[in-house]
């Protein structure tokens, strides 16, 4: 229902500076056929939401919606729902739509008016799938909290801030965080879930470069990982420190970093895969959801193509997926580099036996004289011990294995 408006927007008739991204609805056929008509709009970092109401008697009506009215009617993942009726009743037939500073101006593409009721039963479900979804994160997490307190791992301690990230993204994504929060604003929360997608990503980088077997990532491969872990974080904290002042330069650019650590894990993945990397294998169909969507994202964000899908609640089912799969690998990696280590240390145990032990009597030989003497040596040092050492030949041995046998 929504076109480009021809509205001509002078800084002269505005408070503000006219950075706007404006949409003119023409919506007389549609509001007379819903009760108590809405209207859901796409929002990520803006400032102010103006909306001008026209009536089929040519009254206006100009709404003024701030942060805080956003955060009042917020609807997730990331809508927020207005009114189309006056108190008086009236419903408007056209409205004209302007958005201060926007984040990110192609999200105004999805604009929707659905009945009031449609909408709340919008939000429950949302909500539900939120949960749904934090739940399901929540056991893997758990799991791989214990497992590292038994295993000792480094790369599922790195998994488990890659789903702690996830799950509080997810929080702060479908706006429980203003239930849970109200202290925080819509800026920061789109500040929030910005860092954990760059966290996410980092981590990301870091596992895939700490799984996968031994000699199937070349040291070019690990080390792009690794860079590009670093490069998320640092650059995304830049791009949100510089956002205000270029909000759509800033989207570009945030876009732009999550494609370089989509770059490198796919690269790596599809190096180690060829490679004959199982664990690379395995990642390849677990993030197959992930990086689909996330590139969806990135064409859209350009604004280059029309209407690509943005996949709200379809990032819940990729993510949870993806997380599974991953799960299962850390979990099977990481116990069979501890049943690696332990045969090591088994055969490290046999090999040390074996240097110091004669095979015939099974006696210490002289490599565990000395060492042995060297380390009472030093106890002496240091405890001011006294040893004397008691040396004893006897005659004719081979006699008495002749006469009685060597055992």
């Amino acid at each position: 229902v929504a076109r480009a408006t021809d509205f001509i927007c002078e800084k002269s008739q505005f408070n503000t500076p006219a950075r706007h991204y404006w949409v003119r609805a023409d919506i007389a056929d549609i509001t007379p056929e819903i009760a108590s008509p809405v209207l859901r709009l796409r929002v990520a970092r803006q400032n102010t939401i103006t909306a001008i109401l026209e009536f089929e008697d040519g009254e206006t009506e100009t709404l003024i919606y701030g942060s805080d009215e956003i955060k009042a009617n917020w609807r997730s993942p990331t809508y927020a729902s207005f009114p189309l009726t006056q108190s008086s009743g009236k419903i408007a037939t056209s409205l004209l739509i302007g958005v201060e500073r926007p984040w990110d101006p192609w999200n105004l593409a999805d604009l929707n008016i659905i009945s009031a009721e449609a909408d709340l039963a919008e939000h429950h479900k949302s909500y539900l799938a939120n949960a749904v979804f934090c739940a399901l994160l929540a056991a893997p997490l758990l799991l791989h909290i214990c497992l590292f307190f038994v295993l000792r791992v480094r790369f599922i301690l790195i998994h488990i801030i890659a789903l702690a990230a996830t799950i509080f993204m997810q929080v702060l994504w479908g706006g429980v965080i203003f239930d849970i929060a109200p202290f925080v604003s819509v800026n920061g929360r789109s500040i929030l879930a910005h860092l954990c997608i760059a966290l996410i990503m980092a981590a990301i980088c870091l596992l895939i470069r700490d799984i996968c077997e031994p000699g199937k990532l070349s040291r070019r491969l690990s080390n792009m990982l690794l860079y590009s872990s670093i490069f998320s974080v640092t650059a995304t904290s830049l791009i949100i420190a510089i956002s205000p002042r270029l909000p759509v330069i800033g989207s570009i650019l945030f876009h732009l970093v999550v494609l370089v650590c989509v770059i490198a894990v796919v690269t790596s993945l599809l190096s180690a895969a060829i490679k004959g990397s199982w664990t690379a294998r395995g990642l390849c169909l677990g993030t197959v959801g992930f990086v689909f969507i996330a590139l969806a994202r990135i064409i859209n964000s350009t604004g280059l193509v029309d209407n690509v899908p943005t996949f709200d609640h379809g990032l819940y089912a990729a993510a949870f997926v993806d997380a599974v799969v991953m799960s299962a690998i850390v979990v099977h990696r990481a116990f069979k580099m501890r049943r690696e280590h332990e045969l090591a240390v088994i055969e490290n145990t046999l090999l040390f036996k074996a240097a110091r032990i004669d095979p015939l009597t099974e006696l210490l030989n002289r490599r565990a004289l000395e060492e042995d003497f060297e380390t009472l040596l030093s106890q002496k040092e240091r405890r001011r011990n006294v040893y004397s050492m008691l040396i004893i030949d006897v005659d004719h041995f081979k006699t008495v294995n002749d006469t009685f046998g060597h055992d």
